[in-house]
């Protein structure tokens, strides 16, 4: 049995425990290796304090390791504008220079001019209609009086289908009166049942034991089969070579069947038999006292170590 202490009754409210209680606990960790609480990413810091060890001067390699790359750029374009290289160019917007006196050309213009395409709102509604990529062109007085030659007429046809052009079957056919009102024949009946792959109609029903598996017809059982077929019916033989197994070897002798065993071979011929680990593993004394442990009396010493530790 375990002697427990019980807890102290609260006698009151103590305002310098729950003070203590709701102290932070105190922070163990070194000044020199702890991390900053707030990090700035994108600065060139450190996130770890850099300790000076001595007061030495800086080497020569360290000095010129810490020299900055040089800017190969010229002096003109130091610092680089921010709009420089923007909405992801590779190459860099350069500056457009003043305009001369000079004045551009007819030619020039009109290739300046942009595109008016099908969603622009400045083009005409008619220009690009139905869908077109090229606009209507204006056709003058004269060219809609014109008479047209024999080749004009024959190029302005459209185009035919091939002769050998099937064209589309409609998939609604309509069925006559008569054709609804025709009576089938056993013959049109047999035809439309669909096919049925299956052999259950070369089995009878398993019920009937006595009939055989596959119907013969009675012509089948009175033909007579020609030579040919009796030598096809015939099973394959095996090769020359085949060699029957010698079934001799299996053969008992009848002296070894009355042939008795001695006391060796019994003891031998018997399986060995293993107890389960169910019984094997229990002990039915494991738990029990036995008398002479009951009448023993404890020492001093056993005392003193059975008491509890008090802390």
């Amino acid at each position: 049995m375990l002697l427990c202490r019980q807890p102290e009754h609260v006698k009151g409210f103590d305002r310098k425990r729950i003070k203590q209680l709701a102290t932070a606990k105190k922070d163990h960790l070194d000044l020199l290796t702890k991390p900053p609480q707030k990090i700035t990413w994108g600065n060139q810091e450190p996130l770890w304090k850099v300790k000076q060890t001595s007061n030495d001067q800086i080497s020569a390699c360290f000095e010129r390791l810490a020299q900055p790359k040089k800017n190969h750029a010229s002096a003109q374009r130091v610092p680089i504008p921010h709009f420089e290289f923007s909405c992801g160019r590779s190459s860099p917007i350069r500056e457009c220079r003043a305009p001369d006196k000079a004045t551009c050309s007819k030619r020039l213009t009109e290739l300046s001019k942009h595109r008016n395409r099908s969603g622009d709102i400045n083009h005409q509604t008619f220009e690009f209609s139905c869908g077109r990529t090229s606009p209507i062109w204006k056709v003058s007085q004269g060219a809609k009086y014109g008479v047209s030659s024999t080749r004009v007429e024959i190029l302005a046809l459209p185009k035919q289908y091939a002769p050998g052009f099937v064209p589309d079957r409609p998939i609604n056919t309509i069925v006559s009166k008569n054709a609804k009102q025709a009576a089938v024949t056993e013959r049109l009946e047999q035809l439309a049942k669909a096919k049925d792959h299956s052999n259950n109609h070369y089995f009878i029903d398993a019920r009937k034991p006595e009939e055989s598996i596959t119907k013969v017809k009675k012509g089948a059982l009175v033909y007579d089969a020609s030579d040919r077929l009796k030598e096809l019916a015939k099973p394959d033989e095996a090769s020359k070579d085949f060699e029957v197994p010698n079934l001799e070897f299996w053969k008992v002798k009848r002296g070894a069947l009355k042939a008795k065993c001695n006391d060796r071979f019994n003891e031998l011929a018997k399986h060995v038999t293993r107890q389960s680990m169910d019984s094997v593993q229990y002990d039915q004394n494991a738990f029990t006292v036995s008398a002479v442990a009951k009448k023993a009396r404890c020492s001093d010493r056993l005392k003193t170590l059975a008491q509890p530790i008090q802390r």
